[in-house]
């Protein structure tokens, strides 16, 4: 698979909350912005949401991208108002048959049903591990939430140290973190009994 032709169609007057994508991020982590249909053009990451009328609402996004097939975006060409479901740049898909997609759908209703929607989850197999007893779970602070980006080692002490005060049991550093001083975190972090995860 090199290209999809599948999409959806909106009207140009609608209001949109989107977020631009962005090549040189791997992430769907850019600002939303809000806009209309009639301004929009070129790449935008999943999900979108539009109110096309009063109180009518449609959230486009996407589930169960499983690594059998590649996560997509939307892409909208000047003037034209179909949201084009778009592989990523070079990205081609090569599977087995049979061939299992991502579901790419619609959330309508008024806006309450688009934000308490279990959809995402509800399309996609159920998961389950045969083996939790690795798993365990804890209070966990993270940085990016509040404070320095993962890049401040002097930061990720501070948030080792409000673990601690807290009796909480571990910190999150997330990505930005240098390889560097990452193991002398991880001493000082093991020093207050607080875990550290990445």
């Amino acid at each position: 698979m090199t290209d999809e032709t599948s999409g959806f169609r909106v009207p140009a007057s609608a209001d949109a909350w989107v977020h631009p994508w962005r090549d040189d991020r791997s992430d769907y982590e850019t600002e939303f912005r809000e806009t209309t249909l009639s301004e929009m053009s070129g790449e935008y990451g999943f999900p979108t949401l539009f109110n096309v009328r009063d109180s009518n609402w449609v959230l486009f996004t996407e589930s169960d991208v499983d690594g059998r097939y590649c996560g997509s975006r939307v892409s909208l060409a000047e003037n034209d108002f179909m949201l084009k479901v778009t592989f990523p740049p070079d990205e081609t898909v090569e599977t087995e048959r049979p061939l299992a997609t991502p579901w790419r759908f619609a959330i309508v209703g008024d806006l309450d049903t688009g934000v308490e929607s279990n959809q995402v989850l509800d399309v996609r197999p159920s998961f389950q591990l045969s083996d939790t007893s690795w798993i365990d779970s804890g209070k966990t602070a993270w940085s990016w939430i509040n404070g320095p980006s993962p890049g401040s080692f002097e930061g990720q002490k501070r948030f080792v140290d409000y673990v601690q005060e807290n009796d909480w049991e571990a910190v999150l550093v997330d990505n930005g973190w240098e390889e560097d001083w990452m193991p002398d975190l991880a001493d000082y972090a093991d020093e207050r009994d607080v875990a550290v995860c990445l």
